[in-house]
């Protein structure tokens, strides 16, 4: 009997193990995880279209120095979240969909819907601050924007585009497939009007295919880059009848299926494995929020500097990249809960409480205000600091905020030297890494207190 001391196995990288590329993996640090075939260059055009995850990728490359104009007006909008002012578009289906409508071989059958207060574009019904006074100022503004979205198409290098769901609504008589159900956020649902669809594999693939060409078209045959991520973030509900854990696994599964498959099969096209970054087993789901669908601000961070360090020339050396990955899309509501608060600084008698974080300080503005000690109150909202969190606060030490030249109004620089109390809210910002680096933060510790409650942090001096 022969001893077979070799098989197809023997030779093969750690990485093509799950003991040793899953289950021992450092889901900080997975730079073996992706080979890429695209790497960007500083000087490539980029343009961010895709599901609201790509809203991240959009504003962290920006942030990163990277060249991803923005295209379209800014009259009105909520975020320059994407190089236009699309929103998110959620199928392949919509990508197309808002091509033709570029190229003039697709028209929707309704082009306003009326609402509260004015009127609203049905495919863009959250992308406006307020709504449009008339129909008329609803075209011109949908006009603009397929002139910019057409600008933008035609001067990319690469488009790197996120695939998020396989559900979605329809509009009957047209065919055109709408970014959420009607009266969700806009619009009066009826059933003899709108109709949902899933779309199979087969489906998104050929859509896949068809926006290259639409793409193509547009572009006079010229030859283009695209890098295709997955959303890891699951549905938040679903139309199907399924259980929403089977519809969520068979959406992404479709979506990871045929990324994988029209990368094999187009040179031209890469996939960057964002969605296995965040749902690595290994992780034990600790890169999701409590609810285990919002991915956490540290995750997406950690996503952004495996694709810098694989697919960005000349990436910054530093270790840290948190530009770009706080709370997408949510500033107005963070600036409403705090719009009646006090920011003309300290009293001698009240030293103030200083609150420092994301949107979510939104949640404890009601008992912040009555906290016993009676301090004054400031907040910090970390989406307006400098592009670099992380530099404000090693510069500043949580004692001078600067906010963005140009910013709201109501977000002016401020000291404030002699807090006695500083609550953290949002592990995103800064995390455990950033407390922990003062030392063994919990209660009885001499000189300071620490309290965790929900992702919230307060520091008090003693």
């Amino acid at each position: 009997m022969n001893n077979v001391s070799n098989n197809p196995y023997t030779a093969l990288p750690s990485n093509r193990f799950w003991r040793s590329g899953v289950q021992q993996s450092d889901t900080v640090d997975m730079s073996d995880i992706h080979d890429p075939k695209i790497v960007l260059e500083k000087s490539d055009t980029i343009v961010t279209m895709g599901s609201c995850f790509a809203q991240h990728i959009a504003n962290w490359l920006r942030d990163r120095g990277c060249n991803v104009p923005y295209y379209d007006s800014t009259q009105n909008i909520r975020a320059k979240s994407f190089s236009a002012n699309y929103g998110n578009i959620y199928t392949v289906r919509q990508a197309v969909q808002l091509l033709q409508e570029v190229r003039g071989t697709h028209v929707p059958s309704e082009p306003v819907w009326p609402i509260e207060g004015g009127f609203a574009d049905p495919l863009r019904p959250a992308q406006f601050v307020t709504a449009f006074h008339s129909p008329q100022d609803v075209t011109a503004s949908r006009q603009q924007h397929l002139d910019a979205v057409r600008a933008a198409i035609q001067d990319f290098d690469v488009l790197v585009f996120t695939l998020g769901l396989t559900e979605a609504w329809r509009i009957r008589a047209c065919g055109t497939v709408l970014p959420t159900a009607p009266g969700v956020v806009a619009g009066k649902f009826d059933d003899a009007r709108y109709e949902f669809i899933n779309f199979r594999y087969g489906d998104v693939l050929s859509d896949l295919e068809t926006l290259c060409r639409e793409v193509r078209a547009l572009r006079g045959g010229q030859d283009f880059r695209m890098l295709l991520t997955v959303s890891p973030v699951p549905l938040t509900a679903t139309a199907s009848g399924e259980h929403v854990l089977c519809a969520s696994t068979y959406s992404k599964s479709v979506l990871r299926a045929v990324a994988g498959d029209f990368c094999a099969d187009h040179s031209f096209a890469d996939y960057f494995p964002s969605f296995e970054l965040v749902t690595n087993p290994a992780a034990k789901s600790e890169q999701f929020e409590d609810n285990l669908r919002s991915v956490r601000p540290e995750a997406v961070a950690m996503v952004m500097r495996t694709f810098e360090r694989l697919c960005l020339a000349d990436a910054p050396q530093d270790d840290v990249t948190s530009a770009g990955v706080g709370d997408v899309d949510c500033e107005d509501a963070l600036l409403d809960a705090f719009a009646v608060l006090d920011r003309a600084g300290p009293t001698p008698e009240s030293p103030p409480l200083l609150l420092v974080g994301n949107s979510h300080l939104g949640s404890g503005k009601e008992q912040a205000d009555r906290n016993p000690m009676g301090q004054s109150l400031k907040f910090a909202p970390t989406n307006f600091l400098a592009q670099d969190p992380f530099k404000a606060v090693r510069r500043n030490r949580f004692r001078r905020f600067e906010f963005r030249e140009g910013g709201p109004s109501n977000c002016v620089d401020f000291t404030c030297d002699d807090a006695r109390a500083l609550i953290i809210v949002g592990c995103g910002f800064m995390g455990d890494g950033i407390i922990r680096a003062h030392g063994d933060l919990k209660a009885g510790r001499e000189g300071v207190m620490a309290v965790k409650f929900h992702r919230t942090y307060l520091l008090c001096k003693k």
